[in-house]
């Protein structure tokens, strides 16, 4: 019935973009969340669901792809988790992620190609929605007071286009436990899916693979200052209330000197 209950709601989130009209022209802006929380379905059930306005232009103009999507993944988890590639409708699914860190016990990290679009998704067990939102949210206001900008380098945050978590006793949950939302202890899970463009290794460099940050890095000096912004960041972010912000949540763009950041949670 749980499962029912669960793909009836990823049916009617692509249904409710459904005729929709020509939604407002994706994320123009160079700053700012543009995320919609669908209030509907705010916690009913253990669910939470905040979407872009991309994300809503993508979905209404390929119907059922969220529920294909998830049931893909869900259906597949295991397989996938051990580097199975998966394909259905279209819609191809594997194992994949910019950098070395391809998730672990606390984590699944995964590319998704449908419809010429390459999405990134990222799924764990220890955090809910609203607190994934919250944590990007901080972020944003933060590097608005630094107006972006750390020393020489660009900072912006790789904006989500979908957010959506529910609480799941499914065998295949992941190695760790958690609280629910509510506070109230219990064995289920808020599984959360965070889902954003697809960056390739040749983009961008994960700031943890320090042998690659060397060979694309052009001088020592800019390895230092890099290092010296992103310590910066972390701990004003800290003081903030992000906690879980590791260098595998960090990546630089050597080309236009950008620092990227994401997953952050408080």
């Amino acid at each position: 019935m749980a499962a029912r209950r669960v793909n009836r709601f990823f049916s009617a989130f692509s249904e409710m973009f459904k005729g929709s009209g020509r939604a407002k022209s994706g994320i123009t802006r160079r700053h700012g969340l543009e995320l919609k929380i669908s209030k509907k379905d705010f916690y009913r059930g253990g669910r939470f669901l905040a979407y872009s306005p991309e994300m809503k232009k993508f979905v209404s103009k390929n119907r059922g792809i969220l529920l294909t999507a998830k049931e893909l993944i869900e259906k597949n988890f295991d397989e996938l988790l051990f580097g199975r590639q998966k394909t259905r409708k279209g819609i191809t699914v594997k194992r994949a992620a910019t950098g070395r860190d391809r998730g672990g016990s606390l984590a699944l990290t995964l590319k998704v190609s449908a419809r010429g679009k390459e999405l990134f998704v990222k799924i764990t067990d220890f955090e809910n929605g609203l607190d994934t939102l919250r944590g990007f949210q901080t972020a944003e206001k933060y590097l608005k007071t630094i107006k972006h900008r750390a020393g020489k380098f660009s900072v912006r945050v790789i904006k989500p286009h979908l957010i959506y978590s529910r609480e799941t006793m499914l065998k295949d949950s992941l190695k760790y436990t958690t609280d629910r939302p509510n506070g109230d202890k219990s064995k289920a899970k808020p599984r959360v899916y965070i889902v954003t463009d697809f960056y390739r290794e040749g983009e961008v460099i994960q700031l943890s693979n320090l042998k690659k940050l060397k060979r694309k890095v052009r001088s020592a000096e800019e390895m230092e200052r890099l290092f010296s912004a992103t310590a910066r960041i972390r701990i004003d972010l800290m003081k903030e209330g992000i906690q879980d912000f590791p260098g595998q949540n960090i990546y630089y763009h050597p080309k236009s000197k950008t620092i990227l950041l994401f997953d952050l949670s408080r």
